[in-house]
């Protein structure tokens, strides 16, 4: 396995009707599935490269490092009408065997024009947070699977791709993953009010934190500060600002803190049933619509 530099989280905007997949398996696609023309099908400057049509029928899944972008809401979560999975990336990677990650790369120049020079080194995942640690360079055909024209640079893709090319003709295949790479779920801010109780009771006894995106009334921006949990068997809401933050710092101790990490665990699922004292401190919003 070869990752780049690794986000927090990685995200993926869905459809509604998509959330009874949710868990259990993601879809990877080969490059001529997607709406991109150059991604997958054309490889301008590189067409005659050997390998090439390897590289065509590889297996990728796309993400974005962002879960606030307007555009992507729009897009691919049938008009702000779905959700956001942010999941843990290091555990997704090692959930789907995947062999290489990274940031893509946007430009407007050929594929062929000095890829080399656009990529510093990968490691391994083990290695990630290791300083001393000499980075591994990424092997040169791969790297056009990490480049794009810079017209797409808003969806701030992050990209995984399986190692053993597609024999069969196959466009799409199904990777089955463990719940526990999923750790938050963001509803769209006009997603129904049926939609959000129906997943939020499907996953009630994991440990998915919900979230709601609301927009500026003041600026273009986009927040997921918004927390949906229950209480009294009921859905509600809070709301406080750079709240998403704030949760954030306590998954982040949860993964990483060998000693205190269940504390960290405990606390996120106060927050999931409105159970915790910082709780009525929080400013207590009606139900959110469009």
């Amino acid at each position: 396995m070869y990752f780049g530099p690794l986000p927090t989280f990685i995200y993926k905007y869905q459809e509604p009707h998509l959330y009874e997949y949710l868990g259990g398996s993601i879809r990877f696609s080969i490059g001529e599935t997607f709406n991109d023309i150059y991604d997958g099908e054309i490889y301008p400057g590189a067409e005659s490269v050997e390998g090439i049509q390897d590289l065509k029928r590889q297996f990728i899944y796309c993400t974005s490092k962002s879960c606030h972008n307007n555009v992507m809401w729009g897009n691919y979560a049938e008009n702000h009408k779905g959700f956001c999975i942010a999941y843990n990336p290091r555990s997704l990677l090692i959930d789907t065997n995947t062999s290489w990650a990274d940031s893509i790369k946007y430009t407007d120049s050929p594929l062929g024009d000095d890829i080399d020079s656009l990529y510093g080194g990968m490691i391994f995942p083990q290695d990630i947070d290791n300083p001393k640690c000499n980075p591994i360079t990424l092997p040169h055909m791969v790297k056009y699977q990490f480049r794009k024209e810079k017209s797409w640079q808003y969806e701030e893709e992050f990209r995984l791709v399986l190692g053993d090319p597609n024999h069969e003709d196959r466009k799409f295949l199904d990777v089955p993953i463990n719940i526990n790479s999923v750790e938050k779920i963001i509803f769209g801010f006009r997603a129904e009010r049926e939609f959000i109780e129906n997943v939020m009771r499907q996953f009630a006894n994991t440990n998915i934190l919900f979230f709601k995106s609301t927009p500026s009334k003041v600026e273009y921006k986009i927040t997921s500060d918004t927390l949906v949990y229950f209480k009294d068997d009921e859905v509600r809401y809070k709301n406080i600002g750079d709240f998403s933050k704030f949760v954030n710092s306590f998954i982040l101790g949860a993964r990483e803190d060998s000693i205190n990490g269940k504390i960290y665990r405990d606390t996120l699922l106060q927050m999931k049933f409105g159970q915790h004292e910082f709780m009525p401190q929080l400013h207590d919003i009606p139900e959110l619509t469009s």
